[in-house]
């Protein structure tokens, strides 16, 4: 899936007990906490965490994600 508005891919994180998503920007590179995958960086934008900015992971660990792609 791609965020249409931006044509931008998208990749859902799995950590336990908690959902999140990361985006692919194509330009410039926000700061803050991302994942890799195939490659490619994806910044942490957690719809969850009231006034957190993007690249904000809050409380969850990174290497204990499971990422899960979007279909294009």
């Amino acid at each position: 899936m791609r965020l249409v508005i931006l044509g931008l891919d998208a990749v859902l994180i799995y950590y336990p007990r908690h959902l999140s998503a990361a985006v692919a920007f194509t330009e410039g590179q926000p700061g803050g906490d991302f994942v890799v995958y195939d490659g490619r960086r994806y910044t942490v934008c957690d719809a969850t965490c009231q006034y957190g900015p993007i690249g904000y992971s809050g409380k969850f660990d990174n290497s204990q994600a499971i990422l899960i792609p979007l279909s294009r």
